[in-house]
């Protein structure tokens, strides 16, 4: 049924996320490159999630629904998605989030045709809670510029990568003692052994609301970014004097309100 194409594994947690799960499970089931498993992890939702789930499933055979016994975390979920994954392929989504039609069979090509990258990632706009787009991300689209930016902040889209599995699978996948920055630590532990790219399309539309962990948890988020940061500061592939800099400014922001960091997150994300 896949036409000799690689399959490919689509993992999404899910936890109390029952407003926007069906958008973003339809949009992976509709996506042009029809050779992919959907493994949907229910972390203990406690909302209509799983309902929504079983739903999508009973329509579609490739969906497959995992329930957890007790909530694991995002690492945990995506983790226990990974463990049960047949395909060549990984990608990440998450449940709140939007891919465009193409996004995968663009990333698919991409790996094929560059069997020395790892990974490859892509450009995303933000959308709001009702779905209007409010602006975008860039994000690097050459090696050295990844290098250049992997301490100053993720250069890639965590719900936006696709994975060569084996790769993934050798790492031991995500670090399920973060309970966010999970992606930025995925990537920065990928690119020590391996190269990792984004195209230049816009591939996903990443919602932006006050629901998600890495809003509610900012001052967190900003305390294991900047420990990540100073943990692979040394490393002679990431070092610069910038990062270095970086990271001094931001060990201000620790004693800043959190409402302020929230304006300064979202200024930096959307950029119109």
């Amino acid at each position: 049924m896949g036409n000799g194409l690689p399959l490919v594994s689509v993992v999404i947690p899910v936890y109390n996320c029952e407003r926007y799960v069906l958008s973003a499970l339809e949009s992976i089931v509709n996506q042009s490159y029809k050779n992919i498993e959907i493994i949907v992890v229910d972390d203990k939702s406690t909302d209509n999630s799983l309902k929504i789930i079983k739903s999508v499933s009973s329509k579609d055979k490739r969906v497959v629904v995992l329930e957890l016994p007790k909530n694991c975390g995002v690492s945990g979920a995506r983790n226990k998605g990974i463990v049960v994954s047949r395909g060549e392929y990984y990608a990440s989504m998450d449940a709140d989030d939007i891919a465009v039609p193409s996004r995968i069979e663009k990333q698919v090509a991409f790996l094929e045709g560059n069997p020395n990258i790892a990974f490859v990632g892509l450009q995303i706009q933000i959308i709001d809670e009702s779905g209007r787009i409010i602006g975008n991300r860039n994000y690097p689209t050459n090696i050295k510029d990844v290098y250049k930016r992997i301490l100053l902040g993720n250069p890639f889209p965590g719900p936006g990568l696709l994975i060569r599995n084996s790769v993934l699978k050798e790492l031991g996948g995500y670090n399920e003692n973060l309970p966010v920055c999970e992606d930025y630590d995925l990537c920065l532990r990928l690119l020590r052994n391996s190269n990792g790219l984004n195209l230049k399309d816009s591939l996903l539309l990443y919602r932006l609301h006050k629901g998600q962990s890495k809003i509610t948890r900012l001052k967190l988020q900003l305390w294991l970014t900047m420990k990540l940061q100073i943990k692979n500061l040394f490393n002679q592939q990431f070092f610069s004097i910038g990062a270095l800099l970086l990271l001094v400014g931001k060990a201000f922001l620790i004693i800043v309100p959190s409402s302020l960091i929230y304006k300064l997150f979202k200024a930096k994300l959307i950029r119109k």
